[in-house]
């Protein structure tokens, strides 16, 4: 006879109909899942293992136990670029046959957030004046932190000398020479290129508007997350009043995303 337990809140029921191999099977497969979870949320180098199985009610009862592991070694840009530039872009089929290039989820956080290392800093008026490397970023969860900090800038030159240098290497990056393709680069990638080297430096920080801009650009979408956006700009764009209309198609036109929720 089972013994009767109280469920924990990291537990979980299942069906009853299950055989014990699948249900092991099944839960061998969420541990990973739970695994790459926790390491997300609690940015520790931690796992998850089956700890026990208990009869309750005619069901599996799964209560995971968390195991410390030793710490996991910092990537640089570099190093990372070696192992996951490949998952960053995808060869896709347009339904004229024709050949196209596409940012996946990897490749989109990994631009994203890199792009962020330098508008936080051209925001507060700072720059690395051009003087970078890869290794002075690092990996953190798949997002891109910096490990060497910048400098108080003193002008907008000193800014673009950091976007020219990042912009060759990114153009590098996400580059594809396949003959197929109708252009070596993603979609919406040459305008968030142009937003670059045409950002708005007042007083010599990078305005809050150009700074929305260029972070929520088009280009940090995957192709089924622009529809999607699509779907809910069009929507909130029938339902909006008069008045807000000519605000909504600037920032279309813009490219950026405005907030639709």
């Amino acid at each position: 006879m089972a013994i009767e337990r109280p469920l924990r809140s990291d537990s979980l029921l299942l069906p009853a109909c299950l055989s014990r191999s699948t249900a092991c099977l099944l839960l061998a497969t969420i541990d990973n899942l739970c695994c790459w979870s926790l390491n997300k949320t609690t940015n520790k180098n931690t796992i998850l293992v089956l700890d026990q199985f208990v009869s309750i009610d005619y069901s599996y009862q799964y209560e995971p136990r968390l195991l410390r592991t030793s710490a996991a070694p910092i990537l640089t840009l570099k190093q990372y670029l070696v192992a996951a530039r490949a998952s960053f872009m995808q060869v896709v089929a347009l339904p004229d046959k024709q050949h196209s290039l596409e940012m996946t989820t990897v490749g989109c956080l990994f631009l994203s957030t890199w792009t962020r290392c330098f508008t936080d800093a051209f925001s507060r008026g700072m720059s690395w004046k051009g003087d970078f490397t890869l290794d002075d970023f690092k990996i953190v969860d798949g997002h891109v932190r910096r490990i060497k900090k910048p400098k108080r800038s003193c002008c907008r030159e000193e800014m673009q000398d950091d976007v020219s240098k990042f912009v060759e290497e990114i153009e590098r990056i996400f580059r594809n020479d396949d003959s197929r393709l109708i252009s070596k680069h993603p979609p919406y990638f040459r305008d968030f290129i142009y937003r670059l080297r045409n950002m708005e430096i007042i007083s010599d920080v990078l305005s809050p508007r150009h700074k929305l801009l260029i972070e929520s650009h088009m280009c940090f979408m995957t192709s089924s997350s622009r529809v999607s956006f699509i779907i809910k700009l069009y929507c909130k764009y029938e339902g909006a009043n008069e008045s807000d209309e000519p605000k909504m198609l600037v920032v279309q036109v813009n490219g950026a995303q405005p907030c639709l929720e």
